[in-house]
């Protein structure tokens, strides 16, 4: 239905709260769809989300992991919020699930980066990288690309995620680094990994030599 949807949003808000976690879940669904700014939570007023933010805060600690799930991204649209958000978040952020994990800690940088880096938010998102073999460990690479202020910690994790066995990241980290971080971050890291003479000297050769190639030319 998309936008066309919108104006059935208090109705909704009702089963957020429903008994039924699997309700909840789609109920919440409802306002994030795919976490981006095309959500519905991001074209609500501040009063009409101050309504929701409680029924989210307490989807947090269900039983049902998709509803957690959903709602650590449902609150990464209360930056206005922050002071209860981040608090909120720090619980989801050892959540059992490397899904809710995830989006935990992807909420609390979108929210308060400063809060995110006490809380070791981009340390969960590389945890989450180096044990999942699933396809969040992709989703991980990707998160990382968020974290503009760790740049560092995020540019080295990237690097050393181009040897993964996971078939899906070596080429999510190469993509990350080349379209999220400038050639001034990644160099001196990458310089770094071909010292080192391990599994990510070839793949870290590779990419400083693309940077090069792809420097204009200087008169």
């Amino acid at each position: 239905m998309g936008e066309d949807a919108w104006p059935i949003w208090p109705s909704v808000a009702g089963f957020v709260d429903h008994s039924d976690s699997g309700v909840s879940a789609e109920a919440v669904r409802f306002f994030i769809g795919s976490g981006d700014k095309k959500a519905l939570l991001y074209a609500l007023s501040i009063r009409q989300k101050e309504k929701l933010l409680p029924l989210f805060r307490r989807a947090l600690l269900d039983h049902f992991m998709i509803l957690r799930r959903n709602a650590a991204i449902a609150l990464r649209y209360y930056p206005e919020y922050r002071l209860i958000v981040v608090p909120s978040l720090l619980v989801p952020l050892s959540d059992s699930s490397p899904y809710v994990r995830l989006e935990a800690a992807r909420s609390l940088n979108m929210v308060d980066a400063v809060g995110a880096s006490r809380a070791g938010a981009v340390k969960a998102v590389i945890e989450v990288l180096k044990n999942d073999r699933s396809i969040g460990a992709m989703e991980a690479v990707y998160a990382l690309g968020e974290f503009q202020t760790e740049t560092k910690v995020a540019v080295t994790a990237l690097i050393e995620a181009l040897q993964s066995t996971n078939i899906l990241v070596p080429g999510a980290a190469h993509k990350t680094l080349m379209e999220k971080f400038s050639a001034d971050v990644i160099t001196p890291e990458l310089i770094k990994a071909i010292e080192r003479h391990n599994g990510t000297s070839q793949k870290a050769t590779a990419i400083l030599r693309q940077l090069e190639l792809s420097r204009p030319a200087t008169e």
